[in-house]
């Protein structure tokens, strides 16, 4: 139970990072400072039920719900994207990521609350991808 807040945070973090939100515009927006939002997002410190809330609504998401998927075990988390998204990904799947610069190749290597780890062909980590937006299985 005690590992609830650091998904939260986690949570928190995955939701700004997908509205592609700078930390620092974000902070301005929920009126706490930079340093305060980091420690937020890392769980340093506790969020409140009110900053969840403004969270949710300039993220326009819901966090919590979000932190519960990143508490999903692996095989869960797949059995959720497989079943949300009609896909078959599992680890070990060979995928094409069409987005930024050319096209790219790499190895599903498991979840991040709802997206897919990939590690792409010569990368060093693993990054998240959106299971659809210009990912697909090959």
């Amino acid at each position: 139970m005690k590992d609830i807040p650091k998904r939260v945070a986690e949570a928190a973090y995955m939701a700004r990072h997908r509205t592609r939100m700078m930390q620092r515009a974000a902070a301005k927006q929920l009126g706490i400072s930079n340093t305060h939002l980091s420690r937020l997002e890392h769980g340093s410190c506790d969020i409140s039920l009110a900053m969840l809330e403004r969270m949710n609504e300039l993220y326009d998401t819901d966090v919590y719900v979000q932190a519960k998927e990143v508490m999903m075990p692996k095989a869960d988390a797949f059995e959720y994207i497989n079943n949300a998204y009609r896909t078959l990904y599992k680890v070990g799947t060979r995928v094409k990521y069409t987005g930024g610069e050319g096209t790219r190749y790499g190895t599903v290597t498991g979840t991040r609350a709802a997206y897919v780890r990939v590690k792409m062909d010569g990368d060093n980590a693993a990054k998240s991808y959106h299971p659809t937006w210009k990912l697909e299985i090959i």
